[in-house]
């Protein structure tokens, strides 16, 4: 479900790509859904959709990836051009056919039984938003 308050945030990263504070627009990105950040990225002009798509593609390639598949076929592919051979490539190998899900740069996901063998909360995972990360 998108948030309501999507306009305000796209203000806000909107001025923080504009400004340059890449670390604070990218704070306020990765606690989002993918179809929220593409919302956002969407309401960007775009110079500043490239700009808050390259802070998210270099520090959370999984969510970058999946804001990006939500992002659209233009937007998409405008953000893709301007990408050098070797991003869009490190963006899309990830990539499972089956699944048409994105892998992060980080270890696979853990499983359900090697939560409980480490001992870590089911939940723990979901509540910090590792999912896409």
């Amino acid at each position: 479900m998108p948030l309501t308050r999507t306009p305000l945030l796209s203000e806000t990263v909107r001025k923080l790509v504009a400004r340059g504070a890449y670390v604070n627009a990218y704070n306020i990105l990765n606690r989002l859904h993918p179809a929220d950040i593409a919302g956002i990225l969407a309401d960007l002009p775009e110079h500043l959709r490239r700009e808050a798509f390259k802070t998210l593609h270099k520090r959370n390639l999984t969510l970058a990836g999946a804001a990006l598949s939500e992002l659209g076929p233009e937007r998409g592919a405008s953000i893709l051009s301007e990408m050098s051979p070797l991003e869009v490539s490190e963006l899309l190998q990830g990539r499972d056919a089956d699944e048409g899900s994105l892998r992060g740069r980080g270890p696979s996901p853990v499983s359900r039984g090697d939560r409980r063998a480490n001992h870590e909360p089911e939940g723990l995972l979901a509540e910090r938003g590792d999912h896409y990360r």
